[in-house]
């Protein structure tokens, strides 16, 4: 569920008026910074109006290209892709508002899972989880997980209309400072899937909203070219001229040009030596930021044989040398 094309078919937005009733959970505020994080954002209705009730700043990550865009409109940041190229500070944040994609995981069976135990340690001690998921999904093991780490735990269904579409339910629970499972919480959410649920109602809880540190940062492990140049018109390392990244004019060193092209054995050599990342080219009055990648790739061949099929793996690099282009932001994979 990691790929855009099927975070399309698994994003269920909130209900506003479930998004309404949340918003009425929230109690005393603690002086200091407060950030809620969306991770699964969409395009940002609920953490933005969840974020102000509560005094937050409000961070969302978003795999779909249209929906970032969206968000980036009403909330505090919005990291574009993949949520587990993203990484945060430990506790950084004060919410943690999921509604993650209702799909099967590879490594952990479900997407609701996954989302949990990836997200678990931005939230701080006595931060609020507010877990929107269907209620025949709570598993054994996130039955675990939350038992483990929260505790004050209250799980109500979603108004009647609401809750006839997917069957979802709300968990809001405050996380512990040290992680320990309760026998008698974990066995009573071991049940939840098949209960009959009380349905949420306005004000019925009083969440207090902890505060977080000063240092922060949250950013993703892989940029397209949107991102990057947006990260460039704010990254004061720019412009720094001691790391070298931008020299000045009158001191571009020339261009040495090989007396005949380099090979992809050669480009492989220079990228795996950082020769070729971070490198600023000009020509014909224009100017591009160079950025290299390698990386190990297995081809797999199969053969029918007398015994059956017989099948060969082999590795192989895979050299990639892409292009910015400083003045219009145009994209260009060269290799």
């Amino acid at each position: 569920m990691r790929l855009e094309a099927q975070a399309k078919a698994g994003f269920y937005p909130t209900p506003p008026k479930v998004v309404d009733i949340i918003k009425t959970w929230i109690g005393e505020k603690m002086a200091g910074p407060r950030r809620l994080l969306d991770p699964c954002c969409g395009t940002g209705e609920p953490a933005a109006q969840i974020a102000a009730a509560a005094g937050c700043d409000a961070y969302g990550i978003e795999i779909n290209t249209e929906r970032a865009q969206a968000a980036k409109r009403i909330l505090t940041k919005i990291v574009a892709g993949d949520l587990f190229s993203v990484r945060a500070r430990p506790g950084a944040f004060s919410i943690l508002y999921l509604n993650p994609p209702y799909d099967f995981d590879a490594e952990d069976g479900r997407t609701e899972l996954s989302f949990l135990k990836h997200t678990l340690p931005y939230l701080a001690p006595r931060g609020l989880l507010l877990f929107v998921v269907p209620q025949k999904r709570i598993t054994n093991r996130i039955a675990r997980v939350l038992s483990a780490y929260f505790e004050d735990l209250k799980v109500r269904k979603f108004p009647p209309d609401e809750f006839q579409a997917f069957g979802q339910i709300v968990i809001a629970g405050i996380k512990k400072a040290r992680a320990e499972i309760n026998g008698e919480v974990l066995a009573s959410l071991s049940q939840i899937s098949t209960m009959d649920l009380p349905e949420m109602v306005r004000k019925e809880f009083s969440f207090s909203v902890p505060a977080v540190g000063k240092d922060f940062f949250i950013r993703s492990a892989e940029f397209g070219p949107d991102e990057l140049a947006e990260e460039l018109t704010v990254s004061s390392l720019w412009k720094e001229p001691a790391l070298g990244l931008i020299e000045e004019e009158d001191q571009i060193r020339p261009a040495i040009q090989p007396l005949m092209p380099p090979r992809k054995a050669h480009l492989a050599m220079l990228i795996a030596a950082g020769l070729i990342n971070n490198q600023i080219l000009e020509a014909n009055s224009k100017k591009f930021l160079i950025k290299g990648t390698s990386k190990k790739t297995i081809d797999r061949f199969e053969e029918e044989t007398e015994k059956g099929i017989k099948i060969t793996e082999r590795e192989r690099i895979v050299t990639q040398i892409n292009a910015f282009d400083l003045k219009t932001g145009e994209y260009l994979q060269i290799v």
